[in-house]
């Protein structure tokens, strides 16, 4: 999911791939299970049945050029069609009588004049669209890695909410550093073509640490308190994502 993918030809993507919509999808799954949040189900009502639907599946059924893509197609407006111009659209009126090398080029002049592009621009996205500005890094391999590893970590918190919250915590953290080793185990095993889970070092330490064997003996690895820290924080930033995903927008601040 991670690699590029511009659409279909007629319907393009404004993120030139699918992994920030499978996000956001996923993230909205998980924040309807999560009793702290109050998603605006009448916003997302066009998206359908995200509760029960995988994410193959539900993009698979050609939502996503409804929802997120723009639709690039050049097309006649049948008469009596309501001329109104939606985001990123021009509506002109050719004459058939007339020399098409001179109406090409009042076309062009005319698309000059609108500033057209094959760049997608802040006016020409679709219905439901990225946080402005998520071209500067988000959309970057390493930052899609942080935010999967947000989500299933945001994922393991729901699971563990009958536990108190550092308990929570550190059943959390344990569910996705178990998760993420096992899964980078099959992947090298395999020599499958898929991205390794990122895990970073905080997992690595807080988890060690509270799987030591002899509790008495002096830890000898990094601070373990400040690993605890640093997995707290990923979790209030999945949080927030979600939170702003219940509010209708991805990723937003966090």
């Amino acid at each position: 999911m991670t690699e590029a993918w511009s659409g279909d030809g007629r319907y393009l993507l404004p993120a030139r791939k699918v992994e920030p919509y499978r996000l956001w999808f996923e993230f909205l799954k998980a924040a309807f299970q999560d009793p702290d949040i109050s998603v605006d189900r009448r916003l997302y009502a066009d998206w359908g049945d995200v509760e029960d639907l995988s994410f193959d599946d539900w993009w698979r059924s050609g939502i996503w050029r409804v929802l997120f893509a723009i639709d690039t197609a050049v097309s006649i407006v049948e008469p009596g069609s309501a001329l109104d111009p939606t985001d990123g659209t021009l509506i002109v009126r050719l004459p058939l009588g007339r020399d098409p090398k001179e109406t090409l080029r009042d076309v062009r002049d005319l698309l000059e004049e609108h500033g057209a592009s094959g760049l997608v621009g802040s006016s020409n996205r679709g219905r439901f669209r990225l946080s402005d500005g998520v071209e500067h890094g988000f959309l970057h391999a390493n930052r899609l890695a942080s935010v999967r590893l947000m989500l299933r970590l945001y994922r393991a918190w729901i699971d563990h909410r009958e536990n108190g919250t550092r308990e929570r915590v550190q059943a959390a953290a344990m569910d996705v550093y178990d998760w993420g080793r096992a899964w980078n185990e099959k992947v090298r095993a395999n020599r499958w073509k898929r991205d390794l889970t990122y895990l970073p070092i905080c997992f690595t330490t807080w988890v060690g640490y509270l799987r030591r064997e002899n509790r008495r003996e002096v830890w000898e690895g990094d601070d373990p308190e400040s690993a605890r820290r640093q997995v707290q924080r990923y979790i209030s930033r999945a949080r927030a994502i979600a939170a702003n995903v219940a509010r209708g927008e991805f990723p937003g601040v966090y």
